[in-house]
């Protein structure tokens, strides 16, 4: 080795050396810059979460795809089901001018409450809460000043409970010859319910949900299940084999089931049958792709 290789040896030892040096100073200059941010708040956001019913995240705060409301339903005085709704900002810094748009079908007949209960000593301040009906749709705003961090507030809607079917139902019909048929019926009934939260500076945060509400009043929820499960499993037609081998895998939908029975109910209140959430039955469950209703027993409140 002659003295212009140990030169150009040396030259990028030199070189390397004076890279990883400024590596080194550039990571330690821009942990120090992070905790000044930090310290100033730069990194800072908040961020809200929604919940129905206490439901925690395992089951994505209530929010899976659908909502299985099961029990005897009465239509005087009406079964009335509260809905409560958890606001909660587990962010660390403040969300200002939230609106919290919430919006079901008439059917589900949406009741608001007036009252606001605030379990945090941070109260936001300025909240009002307003009613839109557009005749198929009803609608509620929440509207909040600004929300700061760790603050929790609840906030209770709920449906009226007139428009339940069972899952099994057979009905009557004349043929073109006017001979008088019967024909048996296997389906879910759904109606949509939706949240929407905007809020300034940070992105729409969008939540929704399919209610079936399911009148157990003449058959046990198992018994209907049972029908049901039978009748999808012979009307369904499996793809073929290359179809499956190529189709995109889809998740299986989810929900959770909220089960209550005569004993659910509290006391009368004028015109309405309150159910009591305290003597009711929470569970998830999945539906597979045959259209069979799977239910899991154990609790998830």
């Amino acid at each position: 080795m002659d003295f212009s290789d140990k030169i150009a040896i040396y030259s990028l030892i030199g070189t390397m050396v004076s890279i990883f040096v400024a590596m080194y100073y550039a990571r330690k200059s821009n942990r120090y810059q992070k905790k000044v941010d930090l310290h100033q708040g730069v990194f800072k956001k908040g961020d809200l979460k929604l919940s129905l019913f206490g439901l925690d995240d395992s089951v994505s705060g209530g929010f899976l795809d659908y909502l299985i409301l099961a029990g005897p339903i009465k239509k005087k005085p009406v079964t009335l089901m509260p809905v409560p709704i958890r606001i909660e900002n587990v962010g660390s810094a403040t969300v200002n001018e939230v609106e919290i748009l919430i919006s079901a079908h008439r059917s589900l007949r949406v009741i608001g409450s007036d009252a606001l209960r605030h379990e945090a000593i941070n109260t936001s301040k300025d909240i009002k809460l307003s009613y839109s009906d557009t005749g198929y749709r009803q609608n509620s705003t929440l509207s909040i000043d600004h929300v700061n961090p760790k603050l929790i507030i609840n906030y209770e809607d709920a449906f009226m409970l007139n428009s339940a079917f069972p899952l099994s139902f057979k009905v009557e019909a004349k043929t073109k010859d006017d001979y008088l048929v019967t024909i048996p019926i296997h389906t879910l009934i759904t109606t949509d319910y939706s949240m929407a939260v905007y809020m300034r500076d940070e992105e729409p945060l969008q939540r929704s949900l399919k209610v079936i509400v399911i009148d157990t009043s003449e058959e046990t929820l198992l018994e209907q299940l049972n029908k049901y499960n039978n009748a999808a499993e012979k009307s369904y037609s499996p793809p073929h084999f290359l179809k499956r081998l190529f189709q995109p895998r889809v998740p299986l939908e989810q929900f959770t089931l909220i089960e209550f029975n005569e004993s659910g109910y509290c006391e009368s209140e004028g015109d309405f049958s309150k159910v009591d959430l305290d003597n009711v039955t929470m569970s998830k469950g999945f539906m597979l792709k045959s259209g069979r209703i799977i239910t899991a027993h154990s609790a998830v409140k």
